[in-house]
């Protein structure tokens, strides 16, 4: 439960990253199964912006790797319609910079592979940091998790593993024979994805931040009634069904009947955790349009409007 009583805790500081696709050159990339219970089922319903999938393993050699993965997201949270951000922030050794990120889900015989541009962003950017690598993982409208006996569902949680790698500064970006050298890969760094099973509707806004800090979702209602942690159900049929008052989200708020006609505002407030800065990324989705804004809070019990909107 919450309380008036506001907490300071030290954290680690994240970035905001950009939705990106995922392609697939493997023959067969998609499940017939409508619930996520493994990695296969899992990798047909999210995406990782700027990634192709691969079959088989990454091809890290045997040896001695640097470690030159600086910060990462430790967990990425994977809802319906859902936005994380995931950046990676590298060292550069000798002037190398990363020219890909490979990730490999647990269990899984493809992974995914996102080639770096000579800033060291993922292909196509606009950024150009060579140390910050802005990626994203994003959920697909129907993530779903089977029921439990005893009713509800349990997370569906994957341990996956990162690697980069980091060629001579001379070599040409085409130039694949560095890969067999371990010396330009970084050491294995652990990454969890987390699934959780979120109710969607016609309209739906979902949250997700990046810090150990107690972010809320908002959403006023066009009669004037405010869906949030205090009050989670409206009589219009509005429900926030998921209120993360720990890290990372997701808060969720949905409509279980068809939404009212009417003008709708979306608010984040930041509940606990000043003075950490936190990023957050809100999907609001109207109908059959899905639209993603993102922001930053720094100031105990800071409130932003993210945006208002018409169905």
């Amino acid at each position: 439960m919450k309380t008036a009583l506001k907490k300071t805790i030290l954290f680690c500081i994240l970035s905001v990253g950009i939705l990106g696709c995922s392609k697939d050159d493997s023959s067969d990339s998609s499940t017939t199964n409508d619930f996520v219970t493994d990695a296969a089922s899992l990798m047909s319903k999210m995406t990782i912006s700027g990634a192709t999938i691969k079959n088989g393993e990454i091809p890290v050699p045997d040896g001695v790797h640097t470690d030159n993965i600086e910060s990462m997201p430790s967990t990425v949270i994977v809802t319906s319609n859902s936005l994380f951000a995931m950046p990676i922030t590298t060292n550069i050794t000798d002037g190398r910079i990363p020219r890909m990120i490979f990730i490999k889900l647990d269990g899984s015989d493809k992974y995914y592979q996102i080639n770096l541009d000579s800033n060291g962003d993922p292909i196509p950017t606009n950024r150009t940091s060579p140390t910050r690598h802005d990626i994203s993982c994003s959920g697909a409208p129907n993530i779903r998790l089977q029921a439990q006996p005893a009713g509800g569902t349990t997370p569906y949680i994957n341990d996956a593993q990162v690697y980069t790698y980091a060629p001579p500064v001379q070599a040409d970006p085409q130039d694949l024979s560095f890969l067999s050298d371990p010396r330009y890969w970084s050491a294995p760094r652990p990454i969890r994805f987390r699934v959780l099973d979120v109710g969607t509707g016609d309209v739906q806004i979902s949250m997700t931040w990046d810090t150990q800090s107690d972010v809320d979702l908002w959403l006023i209602e066009p009669d004037g009634n405010k869906i949030y942690y205090a009050d989670k159900t409206s009589s219009s049929g509005g429900e926030l069904d998921f209120d993360n008052t720990v890290e990372y989200g997701p808060e969720n708020i949905f409509f279980n009947t068809t939404a009212p006609s009417g003008t709708y505002t979306v608010k984040v407030n930041y509940f606990s955790g000043a003075p950490t800065t936190t990023h957050y990324n809100v999907v609001v989705k109207n109908g059959s349009t899905i639209t993603n804004y993102e922001g930053t809070l720094t100031v105990d019990d800071q409130t932003d409007t993210v945006t208002t909107f018409t169905k």
